[in-house]
C-alpha cells in the first residue's frame, strides 16, 4: 500500500535532507568537499514550512518535489510559459508571452515578492531580448547543461545580474548554458556584495569568438560579502573568464573550466579576501592562467589539484602591492608550457608542495621582490629569484642542465650581460660562445644563482642584436 500525502512529504524530506547532507572529506575555509559538493542539512531547518508539492506530471523535476514557491517555464511553438506552483495557483498558466525575457523576469519576480523560490526552465532555447535581474532568495534552475539554453540577444547591461540587501543573497543558479551577444561589453553574469550564493553547473560564452566582457564579474563591497561559489562551471571566449574584484570572504570556485579568454582565466583584484581553488584548469588563456592581485588588508588563497597549460604569460601569477598582505597554499598543482613562468610571485608569501612544472618559457618557478617560497616533494625545471627574495626547498627534483641562445643589442657604453641560466642553484659547470663578430670581443665569463654574466673589457659597438651567443649550465 502506498504512502499517504504527509507520510509522502515527510520521506520525501528526509530522502532529500540525507542526499544534500556533507561529508567531512576535505577542510577548505569553513567547508567540508567531497567527489560533488552537496548543501548542509541546515538547509532543510525543521522550522521552515514545506509549502507545497510541485506538480509535474511528466516527472521532469522530481528531485525537486518538495520546494518553495515555484515557477516552471516552458517553450511551448514561439510562446513561453510560467505554470504556477504555489498552492494557491498550483498548476494555473500565470505568464506567458512571445518574449522570454518578460516571462522568466515575472516568474522570478513573483517568488522574490513570495520570499523566495524556485523557478525552473525546461528544456529548449530561451531567447531574451533583455537581461535578468535574479533577488535574493530565488533559484534560477534549469535542465542541465546540455537541454537548458538561455541566450540573451541584447547589449548594454549584464546578461543576468543578482541583487541583494548588504548581507542578503542566497541565489542560486544552475543547470543550463548561457550564451551572449558577442557585442555585450557586460559581464554574462554580475554579482555584487551578495551572499550565501552559488553558480552551479553553467556553461558561459558568447554565440562566437570573442566576448568584449567578462564572464563572471564579482564586485565586494568593503563591508565583506561573503560565502560565493563557483561550481562545475565553464568560461570560454569571454575577455576574462572570471573577475573578482573588491572584499570577498569565502569565495570558492570548485572543479570550473577556464579556457581561451582573451585576457586572464580568473583574475582576482582584493583588497582583502579569502578565495579558494579546488581541482580547476585554466587553459590557453590570453595573459594568465590564474592572477591574483592584492593591493590592500590581506588576501589568503588556497590553490589545490588544479592545472594550468598553455597560457600566454604566467600560468600562475600571485601580485602584492601597497600595504596588502598575500598569503597562498598551493598543493597537487600541474603547470604546462607558459609563456613566461609556471608560478611567478612578487612581495607574496606561498607552501607549494606536490608541484609537477615544464615546459615554462622563462623559469617554471620566479620569485621577486621579497617573495618567500617553501617549496615541498615538487618537480620544478628550473628556478629564478632576484637577491631580495627567500626560496626554501625540501625534497625537490630540479633539471640540473640548461642551455640555449642569448641576445642582446650593443648600446657602445654597457659592459655587462646577463643570462638567466633557470637552474635551482648557481652552476658548476658552464660554457658561452659567441655567434656573431661583436661578441668575440675580450671578456670573462662568471655564474652565480640566476645568472651567467659577461663582461667585457671594453664595451661593444651598438647595434640590434649584434650580440649573440649560444650557452650551457650544468649544476
Amino acid at each position: 500500500m502506498g504512502l499517504g500525502r504527509d507520510e509522502a512529504i515527510d520521506e520525501a524530506v528526509r530522502r532529500i535532507a540525507r542526499s544534500f547532507s556533507e561529508r567531512e572529506l576535505l577542510k577548505i575555509g569553513n567547508r567540508s568537499y567531497e567527489n560533488a559538493f552537496r548543501y548542509p542539512e541546515s538547509r532543510f531547518d525543521s522550522n521552515d514550512p514545506v509549502v507545497h508539492v510541485l506538480r509535474d506530471p511528466s516527472g521532469v523535476f522530481t528531485d525537486y518535489a518538495i520546494i518553495p514557491p515555484s515557477y516552471l517555464v516552458f517553450k511551448h511553438g514561439d510562446r513561453y510559459y510560467a505554470k504556477c506552483g504555489m498552492p494557491e495557483k498550483a498548476g494555473l498558466i500565470e505568464f506567458s508571452g512571445g518574449d522570454a525575457s518578460e516571462v522568466m523576469q515575472s516568474a522570478v519576480d513573483s517568488v522574490y515578492t513570495a520570499g523566495g523560490g524556485r523557478v525552473f526552465l525546461r528544456s529548449g532555447t530561451y531567447s531574451l531580448s533583455h537581461g535578468l535581474t535574479v533577488r535574493e532568495k530565488t533559484e534560477l534552475i534549469g535542465e542541465g547543461k546540455e537541454k537548458t539554453l538561455v541566450e540573451f540577444l541584447h547589449t548594454g547591461s549584464p546578461c543576468i545580474e543578482f541583487e541583494a540587501e548588504q548581507y542578503h543573497g542566497d541565489i542560486l543558479l544552475s543547470d543550463m548554458t548561457i550564451l551572449a551577444n558577442p557585442d555585450n561589453t557586460y559581464p554574462i553574469i554580475s554579482a555584487n556584495s551578495v551572499v550565501h550564493s552559488r553558480i552551479e553547473n553553467v556553461n558561459l560564452r558568447p554565440t562566437s569568438k570573442y566576448y568584449a566582457g567578462d564572464g563572471i564579474y564579482l564586485e565586494g563591497a568593503s563591508w565583506g560579502p561573503y560565502d560565493f561559489e563557483m561550481r562545475n562551471c565553464r568560461v570560454f571566449w569571454c575577455r576574462k573568464g572570471i573577475s573578482i574584484t573588491g572584499a570577498w570572504y569565502q569565495v570558492y570556485l570548485n572543479r570550473c573550466y577556464l579556457a581561451e579568454n582573451t585576457e586572464d582565466g580568473v583574475e582576482v583584484t582584493t583588497t582583502g579576501s579569502d578565495i579558494h581553488f579546488l581541482f580547476c584548469q585554466f587553459i590557453n588563456n590570453g595573459t594568465h592562467g590564474l592572477e591574483i592581485s592584492v593591493t590592500d588588508k590581506k588576501c589568503i588563497s588556497t590553490v589545490i589539484g588544479c592545472t594550468a597549460t598553455d597560457n600566454d604569460k604566467d600560468n600562475f601569477h600571485f601580485v602584492r602591492s601597497g600595504t596588502g598582505f598575500l598569503y597562498v597554499h598551493m598543493s597537487g598543482i600541474r603547470s604546462r608550457v607558459a609563456g613566461s613562468y609556471g608560478v611567478y610571485l612578487y612581495h607574496a608569501w606561498a607552501v607549494i608542495t606536490d608541484l609537477w612544472e615544464e615546459g615554462a618559457g622563462t623559469a617554471g618557478v620566479r620569485l621577486e621582490y621579497y617573495a618567500d617560497a617553501y617549496i615541498i616533494l615538487s618537480y620544478v625545471s628550473s628556478i629564478s629569484r632576484d637577491s631580495t627574495s627567500t626560496i626554501h626547498l625540501d625534497r625537490c627534483n630540479f633539471r640540473s642542465h640548461n642551455s640555449g641562445v642569448a641576445v642582446f643589442s650593443g648600446d657602445g657604453s654597457t659592459t655587462e650581460f646577463k643570462i638567466e641560466h633557470g637552474l635551482v642553484s648557481a652552476p658548476s659547470k658552464y660554457g658561452v660562445t659567441p655567434l656573431t663578430p661583436d661578441a668575440h670581443a675580450d671578456k670573462t665569463i662568471s655564474a652565480d644563482d640566476t645568472y651567467i654574466t659577461i663582461t667585457f673589457s671594453t664595451a661593444p659597438p651598438s647595434g640590434t642584436d649584434n650580440l649573440k651567443f649560444s650557452w650551457w649550465a650544468e649544476v
